[in-house]
């Protein structure tokens, strides 16, 4: 049977319990519990089940063959919709805006079909670089699907799974604001 994380490229290869060890490494090496300016809040197992099998790429990481072989899915957070192309800047209007929040639902929603209603053994979830599109689109899963607060305790969850930056760096952070706000978890 083939390895999951063969396709987690974020993650370098790591299994959960290297990925834990390392953000606890990076915790006890922060001054203060602080790292890049957050509070290093614990993740709790219970919790870990809402990214459990969900990794992060890039677009080199995608093999569908391989995916196929282990039951798992991509979902390109590039495009969220048909002939549409999400792109990675700061929206310059409230149209814009919205029409990113509306991608950002989207990509959400597919990470859900794929991880709790399909039951996905392995969810693919990359852009270009997988530095804004598909955190941004991870962070919108578990506002919209999940029992996960607030923006802060999906940056750690996020961060188990390798997933580097925070919502405050992201180039969606004003969309992600926008999507906590509507279902009430600022």
């Amino acid at each position: 049977r083939a390895d999951p994380q063969k396709w987690s490229g974020a993650t370098d290869h790591q299994s959960e319990h290297q990925r834990e060890e390392t953000m606890l490494t990076h915790s006890r090496d922060a001054s203060a519990g602080e790292l890049s300016g957050l509070v290093i809040v614990s993740a709790s197992p219970a919790e870990k089940k809402f990214v459990r099998n969900i990794h992060l790429g890039t677009q080199g990481h995608v093999n569908e063959e391989r995916l196929d072989s282990v039951g798992g899915i991509a979902i390109d957070c590039r495009r969220p919709f048909d002939g549409h192309y999400l792109k990675e800047k700061l929206a310059r209007s409230d149209k814009q805006r919205a029409w990113n929040v509306a991608a950002l639902k989207a990509n959400a929603m597919k990470i859900h079909v794929a991880h709790n209603i399909e039951k996905r053994p392995l969810v693919l979830v990359h852009g270009g670089s997988g530095s804004n599109r598909s955190p941004a689109s991870l962070f919108a899963y578990l506002l919209l699907y999940t029992d996960v607060p607030c923006l802060t305790k999906a940056a750690t969850l996020l961060r188990t799974i390798g997933v580097k930056g925070s919502h405050h760096t992201n180039t969606f952070r004003f969309e992600l604001q926008a999507i906590c706000r509507e279902v009430g978890k600022c």
